[in-house]
């Protein structure tokens, strides 16, 4: 469609005749019909029976120019809509990272206090990485718990995602994080993926704890499984005292002092022990 339609005043019919021209035209990048509807009337923070918005629409499909255009006409950049979704859950639902990084500069709320999930939360959903990774590194809450998965941990041991399971991880996520009795490593072996038990153990997962059926990691899996052999084999050999010692200085730092380890002074292997990097 030419962006020339609306030059001389004609509006193309299929936003016309919509009942949310303005939303239409957000959720199709269209710049110049968001700016010509808010010249001529249109409420910038008109929603849908959804509650849902046009910045809602052009953060999900990464519509930074008109993302821009609403923000500057005082769209409400944390709206929520019927599911408690702001536009940055949107963004980084769908991997919009430029849409995320602007919203983020213009007040967007990372850890928003009463919303069904969070925007980390969306990202590892559809397993953005780039996305969770600059979520992380912005401040994101590793812990925060939806009303769905869990923490975003959950969502990522849930999706069978190892490269977003090591992200958390190796952030600081709390790998015994548990959502009624059920904690990452039962999604593991629900999933029955022996390398992401193998993560999770690795970085500190309770083998013994039990879910909300009274179940612990081992009981869920076959006993001739892989996945079997490796709990049974973690049982049989527990991990060494060094490894402990660094579970402990890192549940003693915290994610958000994780990312300064550097800074302490410290040898660099000794540094790089403490942050799996080897």
């Amino acid at each position: 469609m030419d962006s020339d339609d609306v030059i001389d005043g004609s509006i193309p019919p299929e936003y016309a005749t919509c009942s949310y021209p303005l939303l239409r035209a957000a959720a199709d990048g269209r710049a110049d019909l968001v700016s010509h509807f808010l010249e001529n009337g249109s409420l910038v923070n008109t929603s849908n029976f959804d509650a849902v918005t046009p910045l809602h629409d052009a953060c999900f499909i990464g519509a930074t120019t008109c993302v821009k255009i609403l923000i500057d006409a005082g769209a409400k950049v944390n709206a929520r809509n019927i599911d408690g979704s702001t536009p940055l859950c949107e963004a980084s639902s769908n991997g919009q990272l430029d849409c995320v990084k602007y919203l983020i500069e213009h007040g967007a709320e990372l850890n928003p206090l009463f919303c069904y999930t969070t925007p980390l939360h969306e990202a590892v959903l559809r397993g953005n990485t780039e996305c969770a990774q600059f979520l992380v590194s912005m401040g994101s809450n590793l812990d925060a718990t939806d009303l769905h998965f869990g923490t975003p941990l959950h969502v990522a041991t849930y999706k069978d995602n190892i490269k977003c399971s090591e992200q958390l991880l190796r952030a600081g996520a709390n790998v015994n994080a548990a959502k009624n009795h059920w904690t990452p490593l039962h999604n593991a072996a629900q999933n029955r993926n022996p390398q992401m038990l193998e993560l999770l153990i690795t970085y500190g997962a309770d083998i013994y704890k039990r879910n909300n059926q009274g179940g612990c990691a081992k009981d869920m899996v076959p006993k001739t499984s892989q996945c079997h052999g490796l709990i049974q084999y973690v049982e049989d050999n527990p991990c060494s005292l060094k490894h402990h010692c660094r579970l402990m200085i890192r549940g003693y730092l915290g994610p958000h002092r994780l990312v300064d380890v550097h800074t302490l002074g410290l040898p660099v292997t000794l540094a790089d022990f403490v942050l799996f990097k080897h």
